[in-house]
């Protein structure tokens, strides 16, 4: 591939994977997604690998998960609800993932930010 195809094929993929929200969905398949995309799951896992360091798409779509849930905490959503927005089954999991990722519960990170 020559390099401008790499860039267009790194743009479509981190645009898919921000605009598409994939990650919301506890069933993705890689399959179904790079199908949608039209190319190979070695080029889509190549790409984000490049681009996020990791071609873990467990961690990546939690990841994503917490950084929607730090805009709801900024909204004052409750716990309950910021859980359901980001796709997790219960408040929970939500916490575990949260602290997981972020090192610090919601309410402790939200006072860090002055929020």
């Amino acid at each position: 591939m020559s390099s401008e195809s790499n860039d267009s094929l790194d743009i479509c993929v981190t645009e898919y994977i921000l605009s598409s929200h994939f990650y919301l969905n506890n069933d993705f398949s890689i399959k179904k997604h790079c199908a949608n995309l039209g190319i190979s799951t070695d080029d889509f896992l190549s790409v984000v690998l490049t681009n996020l360091g990791t071609t873990d798409i467990k961690r990546i779509a939690m990841e994503l998960r917490i950084e929607d849930a730090k805009k709801f905490i900024c909204k004052n959503y409750s716990i309950r609800k910021i859980a359901k927005l980001t796709g997790f089954n219960n408040s929970i999991v939500y916490l575990y993932y949260f602290v997981k990722i972020t090192s610090t519960l919601p309410s402790i990170w939200k006072k860090t930010m002055g929020v």
